[in-house]
């Protein structure tokens, strides 16, 4: 998603695979450039234009490149797409389906034995946005059986990230040191957190299996269950750790049908107890879209959805927004439709 995610997640599998000759290809989303409180730092300036941004999502490509490089990874193997820096989220639920066209043409052209991209738990918006793209991507390639798809988390409420428990890759002290100068190139990013970026050099690289586009949830979702009944969909969700008065929260819902996205839904979750019709909105054109029934109590709420059409899509994504606050307050998970009741 950003420049410094390859260093921080998967640095030690870049030493591992250039060490044996693989070829390796790194494609990023974004530059980088709303990234304004290390830049206000480094730079000695409050106000940030445009042109300010542009400059600093090009000097993050530069440390990029140069992180790569020290693992050998030439620059003719980079790739910078240009989206919005904190945009990806936006771009999924307007229903923009540019990101997985041209991440479905690296694929098909290039056909990786291994894909590693950003896990639907990561917390961070721009993470688990890209990861519903990377399944978009993937839903409308015939790819083989060859290929393995792995998953990383860079930010996470738990520790250790519990999603990513499959696959363990250590890394001798020649590759963790090797590790940590690469993560040094990021010179914008140590800046204010130079204890927590080398942190990720002190331990093993831990990756996720993604078996198939229909993977459980991450098991410390909120959302508990979710069934089907007579076309009405009911979510419960767990809000025992909800905030309730300084940070309202939005229910997110993107459904996707043949690698587009053909739903986009976000709704305002009310303070609990209570018992009230929420509306539902579009995310895209703003209108109403219908009506949910929530009931709860101060531990969990009942969401019923009665009036959608929702049948044609293959997979409903479902996450947690803060309202204030960068991250959200959980990734986004899978429903499968075809199911008529899943315990999550």
């Amino acid at each position: 998603p950003h420049p410094d995610d390859e260093s921080l997640a998967t640095g030690g599998l870049l030493s591992a695979a250039v060490n044996v000759g693989a070829s390796v290809r790194v494609i990023y989303l974004t530059n980088g450039d709303n990234n304004p409180w290390p830049q206000r730092a480094m730079e000695r300036r409050w106000r940030i234009g445009a042109e300010d941004r542009a400059r600093w999502g090009h000097r993050r490509q530069t440390e990029a490149l140069a992180a790569l490089e020290s693992f050998g990874v030439p620059p003719e193997m980079v790739d910078f797409l240009d989206y919005p820096d904190q945009g990806i989220t936006s771009l999924l639920m307007q229903g923009d389906n540019a990101p997985a066209e041209r991440l479905a043409v690296v694929l098909a052209s290039w056909r990786p034995t291994l894909l590693v991209a950003p896990g639907l738990a990561d917390i961070h918006p721009d993470h688990n946005a890209a990861a519903v793209f990377v399944r978009q991507a993937m839903a409308g390639l015939n790819t083989g059986s060859d290929m393995l798809w792995m998953e990383y988390l860079v930010h996470a409420r738990r520790r250790p990230l519990p999603s990513c428990s499959d696959i363990c890759l250590p890394m001798s002290p020649e590759e963790r040191g090797r590790k940590r100068a690469a993560i040094s190139c990021h010179k914008t990013q140590i800046l204010l957190r130079p204890r927590r970026l080398f942190a990720y050099a002190d331990r093993d690289e831990r990756f996720a299996a993604v078996p198939g586009i229909s993977e459980p949830v991450h098991p410390y979702h909120p959302l508990s269950h979710c069934h089907w009944r007579g076309g009405v969909l009911h979510l419960r969700l767990a809000t025992a750790s909800f905030p309730r008065t300084y940070c309202p929260l939005t229910l997110c819902i993107a459904g996707n049908h043949q690698g587009r996205t053909r739903v986009r839904t976000t709704i305002n979750l009310p303070c609990l107890p209570r018992t009230e019709s929420v509306e539902i909105v579009d995310a895209y054109t703003s209108n109403q879209a219908g009506y949910v029934r929530s009931d709860g109590d101060a531990r969990q709420a009942v969401i019923v959805f009665e009036n959608t059409d929702w049948g044609s899509v293959d997979q409903l994504f479902v996450k947690v927004e803060r309202s204030f606050g960068f991250f959200d307050e959980a990734g986004w998970t899978i429903i499968d439709p075809s199911s008529k009741e899943s315990i999550l």
